[in-house]
């Protein structure tokens, strides 16, 4: 069983959140579109999931006993990432009709050093992938992450909330 398909029944505890698994949709080309995990945040926003990631290179990587393969092994590793998170950007998953999401769309690296290893061996993947509206998460720090996207997302209706008090208030005096 995956790390996602074990964190997703813990996110699904949490108070008014609601996951889905696999979902399709069609885009305004009339393409299908299947995320991962959707998972339904109150106030009509959701978090768009993939997990759709190639650690074949990873795994030789680390079985590797030779230094040159090794190194050979961790490039074709981040290539792969970097081929994901191009396909993935391509997706424009916060476009779909019934998906309103963020613009952008968490990657779930299931394996933790798999994750830390392309972290560590270049350290502008990570921006690379978010500026391409695609966020790298790990098993560790998906968790995080979805409770920083939920509590942003709170303080950003209380704000709207008090705007709106705000100008009430204003057309009163």
């Amino acid at each position: 069983m995956s790390s996602l398909a074990l964190s997703v029944p813990k996110i699904a505890r949490w108070p008014s959140i609601t996951t889905c698994g696999p979902t399709s949709s069609r885009n305004a080309e009339g393409q299908i579109k299947r995320p991962d995990v959707v998972i339904r945040l109150p106030d009509g926003k959701d978090v768009v999931i993939d997990s759709k990631v190639n650690l074949v290179s990873y795994e030789q990587a680390v079985a590797s006993e030779e230094d040159d393969e090794r190194e050979q092994y961790l490039r074709a590793h981040l290539a792969a990432l970097r081929s994901q998170i191009k396909g993935l950007s391509e997706q424009d998953y916060d476009q779909l009709p019934d998906i309103r999401s963020l613009d952008f769309v968490l990657l779930f690296i299931p394996i933790e050093s798999a994750f830390t290893l392309a972290m560590e061996a270049d350290r502008r993947l990570f921006t690379e992938a978010f500026n391409k509206r695609i966020m790298l998460v790990s098993p560790t720090t998906l968790m995080m992450a979805l409770r920083i996207i939920n509590n942003l997302w709170r303080v950003e209706k209380q704000n709207k909330n008090a705007q709106e008090i705000a100008s009430k208030a204003g057309a009163y005096t």
